[in-house]
């Protein structure tokens, strides 16, 4: 990578993680955070019932990661739990 490249890499990085704090920020009062609103996102804008795995593929996470957020999302009632396995 040249040093124009890792330069302009460096600061989208320093965006993001910029970005991801004034949402964190100004959903904290909602008991919400940047990567708990891209959950509800994700599920909102879905056209069919994702399954954690098409989910967490979706968002760029592992699916430990989403199990965390979800159960997080459950017990303060943002979502519902899903049918479970037979």
């Amino acid at each position: 990578m040249n040093d124009g490249t890792e330069q302009t890499a460096r600061l989208f990085m320093s965006l993001t993680k910029s970005w991801r704090g004034v949402l964190d920020s100004r959903l904290a009062p909602l008991g919400m955070s940047e990567a708990r609103w891209q959950v509800l996102l994700h599920l909102s804008r879905a056209d069919h019932a994702l399954s954690q795995i098409e989910l967490a593929d979706a968002m760029g996470i592992t699916p430990p990661s989403l199990v965390k957020l979800l159960d997080r999302l459950e017990e303060d009632g943002w979502v519902l739990p899903g049918p479970t396995a037979a």
